[in-house]
C-alpha cells in the first residue's frame, strides 16, 4: 500500500483532498509551505495524522478560499486561522494565518511527503512553529502534547546529525584534509553549521540550543525539555542498534 492509499484510507477518503488542495494551490497560484505534524515527516520518520496544516501568503487566501468553495469544501474563518473540510474525508485542513508565519514562506522548498510533492517550511520554520503551537495556552491539551512529540521527533533529527557530524571518524578526516586543502576545514565546518544552525561558524551549546528550540532565553523550561528527551530519545536508538 502507497504512502497515499494509506492516508486516505486513514481519513475515510472517498476523495484524495490533500491532491484536492495542491491542486486548487497550483490552480490559483497560491504561495504556500506546510508546517506542523505533515511538515516533520519530511525531516523525520513519518506519522500519519488527520491534520494538515499550511501557511498560505495573505494576498492569496481569499482567491484561494473562494476557489476551495467551488471544488465543494467547506470553509470556515476564525481568529487566526481558516479551516478546509469535506464530509468525504476526516482529512482536516487549517490555514495558518497569523503573521508570524509568513516568514516561511521564503524559506520554503519542494519536498516528497507520502508521495504528494509540496511546499515544506525549513526544518527549523517547522521546529518554530510547533514550539509556537505548544506554547499556546488555549490550545487542547491533547493538541499541546501532539506538538511536543513533534518537536521532540524534529531536536532528534537535529541532535543526530549534530552527533554524526562531531564524530571521532569525522574529525579524524577532516583533520587529514586540513593539511592537504588549505581552508578546507573552515569552509566544511561553516557550511555545515549554516545548514544545520543558521550560522557560519562551529555552532556554540547556546547556538545548538537557539537551533533546536529557537529565542532559547524565552522558552528555557520548554528547552530543558525538549533537549532531555531528545537526548533520551537519541541514546535509545543507539542502543538499540
Amino acid at each position: 500500500m502507497t504512502g497515499k492509499a494509506f492516508l486516505n484510507a486513514l481519513a475515510n477518503g472517498h476523495i484524495d483532498i490533500l491532491q484536492l488542495l495542491l491542486e486548487i494551490l497550483a490552480e490559483t497560484g497560491s504561495e504556500y509551505c506546510v508546517i506542523g505534524g505533515l511538515a516533520v515527516n519530511a525531516y523525520a520518520e513519518p506519522v500519519v495524522s488527520l491534520d494538515l496544516d499550511i501557511v498560505v501568503a495573505v494576498a492569496d487566501v481569499k482567491r484561494l478560499c473562494k476557489a476551495a468553495e467551488a471544488r465543494g469544501l467547506k470553509v470556515k474563518r476564525s481568529e487566526h486561522s481558516v479551516n478546509l473540510t469535506s464530509a468525504r474525508s476526516d482529512l482536516r485542513v487549517q490555514i495558518q494565518t497569523d503573521e508570524r508565519y509568513q516568514d516561511f514562506l521564503a524559506r520554503s522548498c519542494p519536498k516528497e511527503i507520502l508521495g504528494y510533492r509540496m511546499k515544506v517550511a525549513a526544518l527549523k520554520d517547522v521546529l518554530q512553529g510547533n514550539l509556537w503551537a505548544y506554547l499556546d495556552e488555549q490550545r487542547r491539551t491533547s493538541k499541546r502534547q501532539k506538538d511536543l512529540a513533534d518537536i521532540i521527533r524534529l531536536a532528534n533529527v537535529v541532535w543526530t546529525k549534530w552527533t554524526q557530524w562531531t564524530t571521532w571518524t569525522a574529525w579524524t578526516r577532516w583533520n587529514r584534509l586540513s593539511y592537504r586543502v588549505p581552508g578546507f576545514r573552515s569552509k566544511v565546518e561553516g557550511r555545515m553549521s549554516t545548514v544545520l544552525f543558521g550560522c557560519g561558524h562551529r555552532p556554540s551549546c547556546s547556538e545548538y540550543a537557539g537551533a533546536v528550540g529557537g529565542m532559547a532565553e524565552q522558552n528555557a523550561g520548554v528547552l530543558r525539555e525538549i533537549g532531555t528527551a531528545a537526548r533520551v530519545g537519541c541514546a535509545d536508538r543507539i542502543g538499540g542498534s
